[in-house]
């Protein structure tokens, strides 16, 4: 009939739903309103202001969800002009979830700006979220504005091309809406992350657990509302699926990941007001100057007096003095630690009671962290390693007491195996041994060769080929037969053999055996044999 419109029909009575919806959506009002009390209650900070305005807008959004689902329930009879109600009720929704992103944004931001010095990293910060932001809202208008003009174009009955048309736009709205919701949770779990996990630690040497578990999440679930409601909005354009299908869905996950999100950061905000925060920013400059006074003593107790410092019965480690056990300097600082505040805490007014209260228990957490810290044992420690590196046994030394000759003879030893096995019925068949490789003066402690000058030739002569001569394997048993007053080492048969067999005593001490060392000591390779004993 011509001029007819939806809103002139009689009442008809809404379609029955299940009674899960409207109970879960009365327990989110009452939630909500709960939550928008305690971030409005007493004195916060402007960013869990804004937390507490989204919690009422969020109540406001259940409370019409909760009179829709009881209407539903009850089968009560309305007029077509009642779908103009959804429209006001996503509004609602649509501007808490605006409010929840940026006083998040808001409460991490006051944590970052301390712990990111860098003027530029925090533009990059502020100037991303207040993008995103911006956009969210920009979208968000736009499909509030199309959610209102589909409601009034079916109450008016217009064309199917035209609803159909606005009902097109408000979904690619809704898909860019809820794609930049995660987007933006992704960033401020991102920030959070990076402030709580990382950068605490890397400054203050610790992570705060009541930021982790507070703060971040807080956003973590900020993070999985916002992923799961976009899953949703993609679930309801698939063939055979309406939205009437994932309204229950909704009601629960939406309210319940809403709720633990709203008990993670009131949490936060009742520690950031505390005067006895340990992590707040007057905790943390005191921690700080603690820090610097404690290096800086160390450095003062471990510089030289005089030059006559290694002889004053100190052991010194380069150049410096070695320091006394951490906990012994942890304890002159907690004795003098009233008169050191006057002196560390730049703003005088701050060192009170509390203050003082915060640095013993600071210095508590340095005792229960590093109080075992010695650094003579941990300088012994260090020189017994680099002992076991410098003198620990080669390859060769490891193998069995017949082919223990060192690497060179291992490997001679097989290639000369190797020619006796191609020819074995050709006795004059010799095989080709080749000539050994040169020592490497950095191998290891248990069998090396060393190399020594002839010295039947001309000292002004130094030849590379067969002027040296190896001496033997100290682990040989002509090594250890031979007197001990020949060479003192760490081991009772550190002398050597000379090997040409032109010495006239044919016995040395243990003499070095780097080439840089004969070359530092002019030229030979250690003691002439005509200087010994």
């Amino acid at each position: 009939m011509p001029g007819t419109t939806l809103a002139k029909l009689p009442k008809q009575p809404l379609l029955d739903r299940r009674t899960v919806g409207p109970a879960f959506s009365t327990i989110w009002l009452i939630v909500f309103l709960v939550f928008y009390v305690l971030f409005t209650k007493g004195r916060r900070r402007e960013s869990y202001g804004i937390i507490g305005y989204a919690s009422l807008l969020l109540a406001i959004m259940y409370l019409f969800n909760s009179v829709d689902g009881w209407l539903h329930h009850t089968k009560t009879s309305v007029t077509f002009g009642y779908i103009l109600v959804h429209p006001f009720a996503e509004a609602f929704g649509v501007t808490s979830t605006l409010l929840l992103l940026w006083g998040t944004f808001r409460i991490i931001w006051d944590e970052l700006v301390d712990r990111f010095p860098s003027i530029r990293e925090q533009r990059f910060w502020w100037f991303a979220a207040k993008f995103t932001i911006f956009v969210i809202s920009l979208i968000s208008i736009y499909y509030t504005a199309l959610f209102l003009a589909l409601a009034a174009a079916w109450v008016r009955f217009m064309s199917l091309n035209t609803i159909n048309d606005i009902a097109t736009k408000r979904t690619g709205f809704e898909i860019a809406k809820g794609s930049f919701n995660f987007a933006f949770t992704l960033l401020v779990l991102a920030a959070s992350s990076l402030t709580f996990l990382w950068k605490a630690k890397k400054f203050e040497g610790r992570r705060p657990l009541n930021r982790v578990w507070t703060g971040w999440l807080g956003t973590l679930f900020l993070c999985v509302r916002s992923l799961i409601e976009f899953a949703l909005i993609l679930a309801v354009y698939w063939p055979q699926v309406t939205r009437r299908d994932v309204q229950l869905t909704r009601d629960i996950y939406h309210g319940l990941l809403t709720g633990l999100y709203m008990i993670c950061m009131y949490s936060m905000a009742h520690v950031v007001s505390q005067p006895h925060d340990a992590s707040g920013p007057d905790a943390r400059a005191v921690e700080a100057a603690l820090r610097k006074h404690i290096l800086e003593k160390l450095d003062r107790e471990t510089k030289h007096p005089d030059r006559d410092a290694e002889s004053s019965g100190f052991e010194t480690r380069h150049g410096r003095l070695e320091a006394r056990r951490f906990d012994l300097v942890l304890k002159d600082v907690a004795q003098s630690l009233p008169e050191l505040l006057q002196d560390l805490v730049k703003d005088r007014a701050l060192v009170n009671a509390e203050t003082e209260r915060k640095a013993r228990k600071y210095i508590r957490i340095l005792e229960n962290e590093f109080g075992q810290l010695d650094p003579k044992v941990m300088a012994r420690q260090e020189r017994d390693r680099n002992l076991s590196r410098s003198y620990a046994p080669s390859k060769a030394s490891l193998q069995s007491e017949s082919t223990r000759h060192g690497r060179h003879s291992l490997n001679n030893f097989s290639k000369s195996a190797i020619g006796l096995v191609q020819a074995p019925n050709n006795p004059d068949a010799r095989p080709r041994i080749p000539k050994p490789q040169r020592t490497n003066h950095h191998q290891p402690f248990g069998t090396f060769r060393q190399e020594i000058q002839d010295p039947n030739l001309d000292p002004q002569h130094h030849g590379r080929s067969s002027h040296w001569h190896r001496v033997g394997d100290y682990n040989s048993p002509e090594a250890s037969a031979i007197p001990s007053q020949f060479g003192a080492s760490r081991t009772n048969s550190n002398a050597a053999t000379y090997n040409g067999g032109t010495s006239r005593q044919g016995q040395t001490e243990g003499i070095p055996w780097s080439r840089r060392q004969s070359r530092r000591n002019g030229g030979s390779g250690g003691r002439n044999l005509n200087e010994l004993p």
